[in-house]
Parts: structure tokens; sequence; C-alpha cells
């Protein structure tokens, strides 16, 4: 298990330049409501798949139809860091750029709307990308995404052979320790409107209550018993959402098993899983390559831990420009036009640290 060296924040940015330079995986994280920035960083390029000892890095796994690999990150450097003072800037952009995605986003949704009335799907969460210079300096920008996302999962990874990532995910995946896991279920989109409580709908309701079960019976199938926790409003940036705690008391091997049977849950794919996946890869026209899928730390803090969040409100950027990906659960109850608004509220939370670092 490594042991993380403290550094002072302005010389870890300086070591994250010069692995960036010499295009090394690297990956900062900063778990929600903390203050330390985690540093790893590999010394080779090598790429090193998901890890059979489970232990001593960070994991980095796909979509399920992608053709993207899972990539894990060793510890061959581990720093930790207070995080950096930044000021937070209230700047939310009015309305994305007009990347012409509204007509086929919306007659995309209109094809799900008839599938799922057709009894032959319950729920599915479908995607977009929209694509924006990326003019910000890639540090600065992560360090406006920790200022403004406090409660966030916020990480950037860098890979050679998977690229650069930057997200500030809301969604616990999965976490274990000491004989115990924990998960929850988030779902339901509601954007905040300045003090105001969100007001739920019987369709978010509905979904939110989708991934509950389906949690809840993954953790039954792995010979856990869940305790459910009380269904809360949960704000994460300019966005509210349902969120309900789960936790089950389950060994080290059924609980590393739970991580790949959780992954997708309805809030990120659909159900029945298997043809929601089909019609994601047949309809949603990208790939998501690693959005939705999930990352996290493996045997830092112990040997036999890990925590693992979706891969939510996040970007790939390549070529010079940012690539930003958003999504919504569709059930028979969705409005297309309100979900493709839904899409364009969660697009605001990358949109806006590139304009306030840039």
């Amino acid at each position: 298990m490594p042991f993380p060296k403290p550094k002072e924040y302005t010389e870890l940015r300086k070591l994250v330049a010069a692995q960036l330079s010499a295009e090394l995986p690297l990956v900062l994280y900063r778990k929600p409501g903390e203050n330390t920035v985690h540093a790893l960083m590999q010394t080779s390029p090598e790429l090193l798949g998901f890890p059979e000892n489970r232990s001593g890095g960070f994991v980095f796994v796909p979509f399920p139809v992608s053709d993207s690999p899972a990539v894990f990150i060793r510890a061959d450097r581990y720093y930790v860091s207070d995080s950096p003072d930044n000021t937070t800037y209230d700047y939310l952009p009015d309305a994305e750029p007009q990347n012409g995605g509204r007509q086929r986003h919306v007659e995309m949704l209109q094809t799900a709307l008839a599938s799922l009335r057709a009894g032959n799907l319950e729920k599915v969460v479908l995607g977009r990308m929209l694509t924006v210079p990326m003019e910000a300096d890639l540090t600065d920008s992560y360090e406006m995404l920790l200022s403004k996302y406090s409660q966030a999962f916020c990480y950037l990874w860098y890979h050679p052979l998977s690229g650069t990532w930057m997200g500030a995910s809301p969604e616990l995946l999965l976490g274990y320790a000491n004989g115990e896991i924990k998960t929850s279920a988030l779902a339901g989109t509601y954007a905040a409107k300045g003090g105001a409580e969100p007001v739920w709908t019987a369709k978010e309701k509905r979904e939110q209550q989708i991934v509950t079960d389906y949690i809840a019976n993954r953790v039954r199938q792995s010979g856990g018993t869940p305790v459910i926790g009380k269904t809360t409003d949960f704000r994460a940036g300019n966005l509210w959402h349902l969120y309900t705690p789960i936790k089950a008391e389950l060994s080290e091997a059924y609980a590393f098993e739970l991580l790949s049977v959780l992954h997708p849950t309805p809030a990120v794919c659909g159900i029945p899983k298997e043809e929601a996946l089909r019609f994601i890869e047949k309809h949603e026209g990208f790939d998501r390559q690693y959005y939705t899928g999930y990352l996290g730390e493996m045997g830092l803090e112990k040997s036999e831990a890990f925590q693992c969040y979706v891969n939510l409100r996040c970007m790939q950027i390549r070529d010079g420009k940012a690539h930003i990906y958003v999504g919504g659960g569709i059930t028979e109850e969705s409005r297309p036009e309100d979900e493709y608004e839904e899409t364009r509220a969660k697009s605001r939370t990358m949109l806006a640290i590139l304009k306030n670092s840039g």
C-alpha cells in the first residue's frame, strides 16, 4: 500500500506540469466534502488493465458498449496537498453554444418514447455530446472545478492511451472498507432556482425508485442485506437530485464482485439493462467511452478498500477542444423538450469552469 507524500500545492502543480509534459499517466482527485487533493503518477506509459490485486492505484472503467479499455494508473508516486485557494465565481452560461443538436436529440427521445410505450423498455438513459474550444489552461480549469463543486468527486485524468478527462461527479457507485459497502441511488434532476427547494414530479420520483430497487436487489443477490436510508434532496452545483443512501455488510470478494454487477446502474443506462444497452448503442450516435463509466481509488487508504464514482458531469479534452457529455433518464412520462433542457442545464457544470478559467 503506497504512502502519500505531503506537498505544497504550488510544488504539486509543478510536478503535474512535468508529468503531463513527459506524457506519463496522472490522476488528480478530491473526494466530496474534503479539502485534500490526491495526485497519483505512474512512471511508465504502459497500459495497465483492471487490477487483479485490487490495490495501489486508480481505475478508469468505460461504459459497457464502448470499445475503450479499462485503465489502471499505478501509484508509483503518490502526493497529497490541500486544495488551492481560488475564488468561486457565480457565472453560469445562459445557454450552450449552438451545435445544432436539439433536433436530433429530440427525435431520438421521441423514438425512445415509442419503444417505452410499446413495452420494450421501462427506462433508458440517453446522452449527447457538445464540443467547444478548449482555450483555458488545463490545470487552471481543474482548480476552478475544485472551487465550484465542493460536494462532488472532482478529478483530472491523463493517460497517453485513453486521453485527458475531467469531471465533477455527484454519484458514488460503490465504496468498500472494513466489511461494509456504501452506495447510493441518485436520480431525478431539477435546476436550482435561487434558494427555492426543488419540486419533484411523479416521473422523477419513479425514476429514483427504479434506481433504488435495482441497487437493493443487486446487493441482496450478492449476499448482503441492504439498509436503505431516507431519500433526501441533494444539490450538486446548479442542480438538485433525489438521493438515497444504501449500505450493507459484505465480504471483500463479494463487494468487488458487486462493483461489476452494479455497473451500469439504471441511473446511467436503463431497465431492462440489456435492452437499454442495445437501444443506446443503436440510437445515441456517439461513443460514450468513459462517460457514465466509473473511476476511483483502490487499495490506497487500506489494502482491501476501494471507492468508485460514476463518471458524470465530465468532458474529454482533445485536439484543442472540450467534448462535454450530458444525458438524462427517459420514462413514459418524459417530455422530449423538457429532457433536452435538462441536458442543457447539466452542460453548465463544465461550461462554467471553461469560461471562468479562460
